[in-house]
């Protein structure tokens, strides 16, 4: 590895500093009523993401003022440093405001316009993700590393957003989805209904929930719909 694939350490300790400190601002508007604005391209986002990435921005700027930011909700600055730091307060803005825990913040840093250092942190579960071209990547601390099976029907498959595949990836998913009644794939995992459903209608942000596992779902406000039956209740 040449140096510029290193991420000095400094700035690696630095990078766990502003994760906690963007955890710090997040957490208490978990799960909480929350204003959800619409961004000009019409993604959500609420005053936890914007706290957030300016508390990120500014501790930036006053420890680093040479480096670069690029910001999921203030956008860029200095931008051709040497430097710079890719920041998404919170990745997963509808969850996190239905009170479902699929989100975290996100935090790369580049050098040179390469990536050298990328962190993924889950701020209700206390869960990290540290990865770096020169070194493993690990998960509170502790070394990761994929399933070293080399049979696809030992092997599970994750997904969690099949509206996000372009044609010809949704196609070749569906090929593998149905090699599971043939036992090409051991299994194919999605979050859980009961993580979808529970957070939403519990915290009673979704107006409509879909489901092709059950019939029907208690819920206070709003209308479950089942994609198997096509019916709705209450």
């Amino acid at each position: 590895m040449t140096a510029e694939n290193v991420c000095p350490p400094a700035f690696l300790a630095f990078a766990h500093e502003i994760a906690d400190a963007a955890a710090t601002v997040i957490r208490p508007y978990f799960r909480q009523r929350l204003e959800i604005a619409a961004k000009a391209d019409s993604s959500p986002v609420t005053v936890a993401d914007r706290l957030a990435e300016m508390t990120m921005r500014r501790m930036i700027e006053k420890c680093f003022p040479g480096h670069g930011v690029r910001g999921e909700e203030f956008g860029t600055s200095n931008a051709e440093a040497e430097w710079v730091w890719v920041l998404d307060p919170i990745d997963g803005t509808k969850s996190f405001a239905s009170g479902s825990l699929a989100f975290g913040i996100q935090i790369a840093l580049l050098h040179q316009d390469a990536p050298v250092l990328g962190i993924i942190d889950q701020p209700i579960t206390n869960e990290r993700w540290v990865g770096q071209r020169t070194s493993p990547t690990l998960f509170n601390g502790v070394p990761v590393r994929t399933s070293d099976t080399a049979r696809l029907r030992e092997a599970i498959v994750y997904t969690s957003a099949l509206e996000q595949f372009d044609l010809d990836a949704r196609e070749r998913f569906s090929r593998l989805a149905a090699g599971r009644a043939s036992r090409e794939c051991l299994m194919i995992a999605t979050p859980p209904a009961c993580w979808r459903l529970a957070a939403s209608t519990f915290w009673s942000r979704a107006t409509c929930l879909t489901t092709t596992s059950f019939r029907r779902y208690p819920s206070s406000k709003g209308r479950v719909v089942s994609l198997r039956t096509g019916r709705a209740g209450r």
